[in-house]
């Protein structure tokens, strides 16, 4: 008898199912178009780059970010025409499903199933370098890196620094700590942490560098064997 009424109260919300199961399925698009795994870019920017379709346009226009806006909006519209009442409400879970839902499905992923690097996770936020001349060659660096290891077993791996693609200059500073080999990680089985990292580095043969710098949200590259994620 409950089940009879749970059915027929959907049914009796649902006013065109049609457009109910055509807005379904591009919400659905437009969450997986939104998902950034296994590396930091969205399914979108990827799915632009294997094209040879410009991510980026000039002012840091992101066209992936507007065609998944586009698909949302659309997915809004049908599941707003294909109800009788609560229009506003449903539009607004069907905002936030499409905001939040890529982040659940990862984390559910990493939690569950992902073993190795892939059960990785990257705080950019929460992470920076610093810099500053010590003596007339050495560049003394210290970084924070905030990891995640959503799985039960331990992980090692290698962790390599990216300049930004977008700064405006060509002066090195993250990349730097690349030199003589990457940094080695391991880390336990859930644990969440903060990698502090620090080295001098000889800049005598660099012939232009910064004497002092703090970046924030920091790329990074983690690897392990053959396997390797940008993050």
């Amino acid at each position: 008898m409950g089940s009879r009424q749970r059915e027929k109260g959907i049914a009796d919300m649902i006013d065109n199912k049609n457009k109910f199961a055509a807005a379904v399925v591009v919400l659905l698009l437009a969450v997986i178009l939104a998902i950034q795994f296994p590396d930091r870019w969205t399914v979108a920017q990827s799915l632009f780059q294997t094209v040879g379709l410009p991510v980026t346009l000039a002012g840091g226009f992101q066209l992936p970010g507007v065609l998944i806006l586009g698909v949302m909006i659309i997915g809004v519209i049908l599941l707003t025409q294909s109800v009788k009442k609560r229009q506003g409400l449903y539009g607004v879970i069907a905002v936030l499903v499409v905001l939040i839902g890529p982040w659940v499905l990862v984390n559910l992923y990493q939690g569950a199933f992902a073993e190795g690097i892939d059960a990785v996770s990257y705080d950019r936020d929460e992470s920076s370098c610093s810099f500053a001349m010590h003596g007339e060659s050495v560049l003394r660096s210290r970084c924070e890196v905030a990891l995640h290891n959503h799985s039960d077993s331990p992980v090692s791996f290698d962790i390599h620094f990216k300049e930004d693609t977008l700064q405006l200059d060509d002066v090195p500073t993250v990349s730097l700590l690349n030199q003589d080999g990457p940094f080695r990680i391991r880390l336990d089985g859930r644990e969440q942490r903060t990698v502090v990292l620090e080295k001098d580095i000889d800049v005598s043969g660099v012939p232009s560098h910064a004497d002092s710098a703090e970046v924030w949200g920091v790329d990074i590259r983690i690897s392990e064997g053959t396997k390797s994620r940008e993050l």
